[in-house]
């Protein structure tokens, strides 16, 4: 579908787009909108821009699913507009969804310029709650000065859920200061939810910088089991003009991404349009299957819950149990599945858990009395089996709760074992929340006889900076 309309007006609209909607209860499933171009100069940023697959406005639910967008073009020699693959402006307070589509070959081919078109996979303003999960979104190809970002995030209020994308951006940027972004937020007073995503930009070429992802803010932000990787050249992350180039930095400055990896998913075949060669042969991207994704790009039952769009096979074993009586030994993708299989009784008698890997709590691990429902222990001990382990969250309320336990120690040397080194395990609860209960490490209904030694102990603050 091609718009002949070659104004050279920045302030007129012309428009091609494969399916608009500014109102309703707007359900988009199983579409492929394909070979949109045109070559107006217009300037539109918004749902007046020159381009989009699929761009959905008003305040109504919206699902968008399984749609296949590609080959949307602006041919304009020195177009500085915007295309998009998907535009969405979801409802207030509802559920809207962006699930399973597939978006490539979004180009301004023609440019030459120093001044640059701004191309989006995904652009979502969240004025309730949107989730955005299992898109595979491929940006680079054709272009030559372009802005380009895989995911946008918007949001002026309410919630953004991104979990379980893929992005990779690719290509090479001949000249000018265009940057990229795999995920880009412009977010600072909504809610965002980034987790069990792949944020790869290995885009080349110009002076502009190819940042896997950038955020304005870190506040109202939960962020874990993601992985990043970077050209040479590029940025892992940044919030507003601070760059991190590299994952101890980024967590620190995020309080977040604990679970996360800087390392290259190995993409079957990288490059290509088809988005099956986007399935990550690395065994270790674990992830968090607390999300409520239960199915993965190919609508298949997710299993492993591992990170981006397909559920493929990990080998990771983040904690260790071990015990004489029950199950021998069990693993278990963080501490609060592995407490949660002590209190069910699974593991009884004396009772070992090993921390193999740093990672994040989505829900507090809280250990029970012994005789509580099922749990039938004597003593547990919990301890790092590596040096340099955290166990983070952001949790309004306990990030480790002991519920009654007793005889449990926690013991920050590797493997319970002294070490030169003060301590390899730090507990870190980074919520700022007035909620009650709000802690890192809490002992309620009698818990007694508990040792805590070796350990870091970090909460944070709800005192104002800056």
């Amino acid at each position: 579908l091609t718009n002949n309309s070659q104004n050279a007006r920045t302030n007129r609209v012309h428009i091609v787009n494969g399916i608009t909607s500014t109102a309703g209860f707007n359900t988009i499933t199983s579409n492929i909108i394909h070979d949109l171009t045109i070559g107006s100069a217009g300037a539109y940023e918004t749902n007046a821009a020159t381009v989009g697959g699929i761009v959905l406005t008003g305040s109504s639910v919206k699902t968008v699913e399984g749609n296949r967008i590609y080959n949307l073009r602006n041919t304009r020699t020195n177009y500085t507009g915007h295309i998009y693959g998907i535009y969405f402006t979801g409802a207030t307070g509802t559920n809207n969804g962006i699930y399973r589509n597939h978006i490539y070959a979004l180009e301004a081919p023609n440019n030459l310029s120093t001044a640059a078109a701004n191309i989006y996979g995904v652009r979502v303003i969240s004025n309730g709650i949107v989730t955005v999960a299992n898109n595979v979104v491929l940006m680079g190809g054709n272009n030559r000065t372009a802005i380009l970002y895989g995911l946008y995030d918007n949001g002026s209020s309410g919630r953004t859920n991104i979990y379980h994308n893929t992005i990779y951006v690719s290509g090479n940027a001949v000249t000018g200061t265009a940057a990229s972004y795999a995920m880009f937020s412009n977010q600072a007073t909504a809610i965002q939810n980034y987790q069990n995503n792949i944020f790869v930009n290995q885009r080349l070429g110009g002076t502009g910088t190819h940042f896997a992802i950038r955020l304005a803010s870190r506040t109202y932000l939960t962020i874990d089991f993601n992985t990043y990787f970077v050209s040479n050249s590029g940025v892992l992350g940044a919030i507003g003009t601070t760059n991190y180039n590299n994952i101890i930095s980024w967590r620190n400055a995020t309080f977040g991404d604990f679970s996360s990896l800087p390392t290259s998913p190995q993409f079957i075949n990288p490059g290509s349009f088809d988005a099956n060669d986007y399935t990550p042969l690395d065994t270790n991207l674990i992830g968090t299957p607390y999300l409520g994704i239960n199915n993965d790009f190919l609508n298949g039952s997710r299993v492993y819950f591992t990170q981006g769009a397909f559920d493929t096979y990990t080998n990771n074993k983040i904690v260790t149990v071990n015990s004489s009586l029950g199950l021998s030994t069990g693993t278990y993708i963080d501490l609060t599945q592995a407490f949660n299989s002590i209190n069910d009784g699974t593991h009884q008698g004396t009772i070992s858990v090993a921390v193999n890997s740093t990672h994040s709590l989505i829900q507090p691990a809280v250990l029970n009395r012994n005789g509580t429902g099922n749990a039938n222990y004597t003593n547990i001990s919990v301890y790092p089996s590596i040096p340099d382990i955290v166990i983070g969250g952001n949790l309004d309320g306990p990030l480790v709760d002991l519920n009654g336990a007793r005889n449990v120690v926690f013991d920050g040397k590797v493997n319970g074992v002294s070490t030169n080194a003060p301590f390899d395990m730090i507990f870190r609860n980074v919520s700022i929340s007035n909620v009650l209960g709000t802690s890192t490490i809490r002992l309620i209904n009698s818990a007694s006889n508990n040792v805590f030694q070796n350990l870091q102990i970090e909460g944070g603050s709800n005192a104002t900076n800056g």
